[in-house]
């Protein structure tokens, strides 16, 4: 399950048909983040090759049960200490609650949701842009150059920031095994 900094990051730099490659079937987003991607297209317009792979169903949009629902604006008013009201984090929410209750793994850059993640769902794995990049790395889709380069250029995009945003390339091809596996 991805939220909507790390599809908007993938996006930016066209990988999106590179994710769903990779990992065919198991590229999903939740309602809240589909909004999320769609209010903020218009200024950015790489967004909408993320919009288009979620309504040709490339990435599925899962919808949450009732339960589902009231975890999130539990969690989110808990967690992330934020009104119903207020949108932001809610997109991090609905990720972990939807995607820890069906077992499913996600990619959040939200370092905080990334580490709650795997407290609230025991058996479930949060994984970052970076983590990502290097799995495609391992699954042959990318060097480690073409992978740091468009690091970098994701960190370019409007409101995006990953753990590797502006450190050196020497750092990054010293050390590819530093997040671990991801599992495609």
């Amino acid at each position: 399950m991805l939220d909507a900094t790390p599809l908007g990051g993938f996006s930016s730099v066209g990988l999106i048909d590179v994710l769903a490659s990779v990992a065919p079937g198991r590229l999903r987003v939740t309602p809240v983040v589909y909004g999320e991607l769609k209010r903020r297209s218009g200024q950015r317009s790489f967004l909408r090759l993320a919009l288009a792979a979620i309504d040709s169903g490339l990435i599925e949009q899962v919808t949450p049960t009732r339960n589902e629902e009231r975890l999130t604006l539990s969690l989110h008013s808990s967690l992330f200490l934020q009104s119903p009201r207020n949108g932001k984090d809610l997109g991090e929410a609905e990720t972990i609650v939807v995607a820890g209750s069906r077992g499913w793994n996600a990619v959040i850059d939200e370092k905080m949701a990334r580490n709650v993640f795997p407290l609230r769902y025991p058996g479930c794995d949060a994984y970052c842009t970076p983590q990502v990049m290097l799995a495609l790395v391992g699954a042959g889709q990318l060097t480690m150059d073409e992978a740091y380069d468009k690091l970098q250029a994701m960190a370019g995009a409007p409101n995006f920031q990953h753990e590797f945003a502006g450190r050196s390339r020497a750092k990054w091809m010293a050390d590819p095994g530093y997040y671990g596996p991801v599992p495609f």
